[in-house]
Formats: structure tokens, sequence, C-alpha cells
């Protein structure tokens, strides 16, 4: 071969890299290897940044092919089992991919190139290997992450990684105090270098929740371009989009994110549950439906847990959504085994609600019987707690239906102080009828319109653009003659519903309330 072929196949093969790089993100991350598996590790790297865990994996496993003795393809894949966001670990499989490049830490680092390089191992080896329970391995890796970023302060790996560590910390629940000095990080590398997919993707996880969205909205903005061939980045700036109520945006990043997930031969699942409830805010229900029948053709050619978790939601949020409630869509039975506590709870809630409002009061109650007896082996973070809340609110819906109205509200002023004392989870409403909602509704339907309308204000702030919360809002305020705010929420519920089937449009002026069967 000649010198200028040769040198023509590597300027051709690095192209190619920078080429597939710039869909993933860019980012500066120099180490010791060879250059061709510099290039796997750091595409890994930038598959981490966006969770495509898989993939990352793929990818450092190829960089130690190219040079197996490369110590960072080892960090890397060691970190493809490490979900700080979900809360997950795979202890064994990282402890095992350290362990191939030496059996003890001083084995490790005699592989490493470089101080920095040492100091990389030195952190990995807290998070698999440092004593006590996982609480205990993440703060102390979020610690030697904090090291190392103030050690060399001007490497935004660090502060990236350093940033993520944090919202380990939390243990996947919304503690705002950590939440914050993670997004504060992260948006200091943001803005060093505004193609940097983790800083954008840990600034979004940061900020998705309705009172600091607004902090997020450039990163939600940039992500999707960012990294376009990352399923994962192109849902993700659903998240600042739906605690904004942005409804139109949300379900554009969810369609991406699921066709390109389709197009990786995946599922898609995630981004499918957040399509579906973009879709009902939107009034467009023949679509969600759509989504629906898919998971259920899916249920029955294969019933695994993930298409059972999620068609759980996606189910019980289009009877509630669509005031539709008819026995039909919650056929056929979802097997609860091994499924999220979240899922069969929500699931038993909707069947008892739709029941209630039937009027079938007794067998409303088989299902609140049921919902209380759900054992808690498959609850996760404040599942249970979650679970608890629906039942307190079908009994009050059996109550109101029942036409026990004063108990149905002492009921609901306790499960609105519950929600209160209760964590904030982003994305779709969960409770899937969310309570200030359900009080509202209770308190318009029974001729007590003023306290509706501070119920329906509460709940807005909780769920910004939810239509039912809009719609509760309008009703409540013409009734006690608030004609300019009725005004001003019947407008915004016209924009959302700008592409809403023409069946749904009509709905607005209809009364709606669970004491109602409308």
């Amino acid at each position: 071969m000649s010198i200028l072929v040769h040198r023509f196949i590597i300027i051709a093969s690095l192209l190619f890299a920078a080429a597939f790089a710039q869909d993933l993100g860019d980012i500066d991350f120099p180490t010791s290897g060879s250059t061709v598996a510099q290039e796997s590790f750091e595409k890994g790297v930038l598959l981490l940044h966006s969770f495509e865990y898989v993939d990352a994996r793929s990818a450092f496993r190829q960089a130690m092919k190219s040079d197996k003795d490369f110590a960072m393809a080892y960090w890397g894949m060691a970190m493809t089992h490490n979900q700080p966001i979900w809360n997950a670990q795979d202890l064994d499989a990282g402890r095992s991919a350290l362990r191939k490049i030496g059996d003890t830490l001083e084995e490790r680092l005699a592989k490493a190139g470089t101080e920095k390089e040492k100091g990389w191992l030195r952190a990995v080896n807290v998070l698999y290997f440092h004593k006590g329970d996982k609480l205990a391995r993440d703060l102390a890796y979020s610690a030697a992450m904090k090291e190392l970023s103030e050690r060399y302060p001007d490497d935004l790996e660090m502060k990236s990684f350093y940033a993520l560590s944090i919202l380990g910390t939390a243990q996947a629940k919304r503690d705002f105090r950590i939440y914050m000095r993670a997004g504060a990080i992260a948006g200091e590398v943001f803005e060093e270098n505004p193609r940097h997919p983790g800083a954008a993707h840990y600034v979004i996880h940061s900020f998705d929740d309705p009172i600091h969205a607004p902090l997020g909205l450039k990163a939600a903005h940039a992500y999707a371009k960012i990294a376009p061939d990352a399923p994962h980045a192109l849902h993700m700036p659903s998240h600042i989009f739906m605690a904004l109520g942005m409804w139109d945006e949300s379900s554009r990043m969810n369609e991406a994110s699921a066709a390109a997930s389709h197009k990786k031969g995946r599922r898609g699942y995630h981004a499918t549950w957040w399509l579906t409830y973009s879709y009902l805010q939107s009034g467009r229900y023949a679509d969600a439906r759509k989504l629906i029948e898919r998971l259920e053709a899916n249920m029955k050619n294969s019933p695994d847990r993930a298409t059972r978790n999620h068609l759980a939601y996606m189910r019980a949020a289009y009877v509630i959504e669509t005031r539709d409630w008819d026995p039909l869509h919650f056929e056929p039975e979802i097997d609860f085994d091994n499924i999220r506590l979240q899922a069969s709870s929500t699931t038993l809630f909707a069947k008892g609600l739709a029941t209630a409002q039937k009027g079938r009061t007794e067998a409303a109650r088989k299902y609140l019987r049921e919902l209380k007896s759900l054992p808690e082996s498959s609850a996760r973070y404040n599942d249970a707690e979650t679970a608890n809340l629906m039942y307190r609110q079908l009994e009050a819906a059996i109550l109101v239906a029942e036409f026990k109205v004063d108990d149905a509200i002492s009921i609901l002023k306790r499960a609105v102080k519950q929600q209160e004392d209760m964590e904030y989870e982003f994305g779709p409403a969960m409770p899937v009828k969310p309570v200030y909602e359900q009080f509202g509704e209770t308190l318009l339907a029974n001729d007590r319109a003023e306290e509706a309308v501070e119920m329906f204000r509460k709940s807005l702030l909780r769920e910004p653009g939810r239509v039912l919360s809009l719609l509760g809002l309008a009703r409540s305020s013409r009734k006690i003659g608030d004609k300019e705010t009725s005004k001003r929420a019947y407008q915004t519920l016209a924009e959302i519903w700008h592409q809403a089937d023409d069946d749904v449009k009509g709905r607005a002026e209809v009364p709606v309330s669970l004491g109602s069967s409308n």
C-alpha cells in the first residue's frame, strides 16, 4: 500500500469519526490510548453522557480490542453499569469490568498513562469498591469527583461527571438543594461548551420541575440538536417542555425519540408513554389511542414487564383525560405479576374511578379493596405513598357517587395535604388524576365555585398547561363572575387544542366533574 493511499485511509477514517461525533455532541477528553482506541473511547463517552448505555458499552469494548491495556476503556465500561439518575447500579458487572485490567487498584493504576487517568480510576474504584451501601458509595464517589474537579478546574469532563455524581446522591428523589448544585456546575460547562451533551443533559435533569424549568429551557432547545443520534437526547427536552405545559414541543421530541429507538430496533416505550400523555393534553385522543393499541398488540405477542408497565400508565391516562369511562378500555387485562407498584395501583385507581362514574359503587369498592391489598414488593421511590394517595382519591370519588359529598371533601382535604408533603414527580401527572384537580371538580359540581377556583389555580402551578385544570378554572371563574380569568383560561385551552380532534374541541362547554357521569 502506498504512503498516499495509507494517508488517505487515515484521513477518511478520521473525517468519518468526526462526522459521527457531531451527531452525538463535542467533548475534549484526551487520554494516553492509541489513536484508534481514542476514537472509540470518545464515542463511548459521548454515548455515556446521553445515557445510551448499551451503545456506549459497545464503543468501549471496541476501544479495548484496539488497545487491550487502555485503562480508560475499562473505566468507561465500568461507568456504563452505573445509572445515577435512575438510582441503578450493576455492582458485580462494574467490578468485573475493572478487574479485567487488574485485580487490585494498584494493578489498575499501573496501566494508567497519566496522573489524570489515575484520578479517574481512583474515583471509579470508590464508586464500586467503597465500603457500605449504594448511598455510601455514591456519596464517597461524589466527594472523589469534587476533589478531581478542583484539582483540574479547567477540565470540563471532570465538571460534567461531578455534576452527574451530585445528582446521583439524591437517590432518584427530588432534593432541590442537590439539584440546584448539580445544575449550577453543569450550567458552567454548558456555557463554555454549548455542544457538550452531558452538560445540556444534566442541566435538564436538574431543572425539570415547574418552578425551575425556565432555567433549563435553553438546554432543552439545544440538546436534541447536539446529539440527534441518541434517542434519549431527543426525549430529554420534553422534561422541560412538559414541566412548562409546552405540549406541541413535548410531542415533537417524543415522536422523534420513539422513531429513533425503533430505527435502532428498540421499542422506545418511555418516549411513547410521554408522547401519549402529550397527545392527550393536546386533545389528540385518536393519536393517543393508536399508541395504546400498538402496545396492546405487543402485550399479546410478548407480555413482558416493560410492555405491561407502560400500557398500565397509558390506559389510565387515556380514560381519565378523555373522561370516556368505558370498561373496554381496560381490555385485555394486564397481569400485575412483577410490574411496578405505581403501574398496578394506577390501573386499579382508573378502573375504580371509571366504575364510580357509572354509579356502580359496590364494584368500585372492589377495586378500592384491591388497591389497598397490593403488595409493596415492586415499590420504587415514593410508589407506596402514591398508591396510598390514589386509595384516598378513589374513596372520595366513591363517596361523591354515593352523595356523601361532605365525607368526600374531608378525605380530599387530607389527600391534598398528603400530596403537598410528597416529593414532586417530573413527567406525566402522578397520581394520574392530580388531587387538586379532583378536589376542584368536586367543589365545582357542588356549588362551591370560589373554593374550586383556588384548587384549580394550585393544580396549574403543579401541572402547568394541564387542560382539565384549565377547563375547571374557566368554568369555576365564570361561575363566580370573574369573566377575565375565565376568558384567559378558555383562550389558553383553545391554543393548546389547536390540533385537537374535531369532536374534542366541542367538549370544552360540557360540564365535567368527578361527581357526574359526563
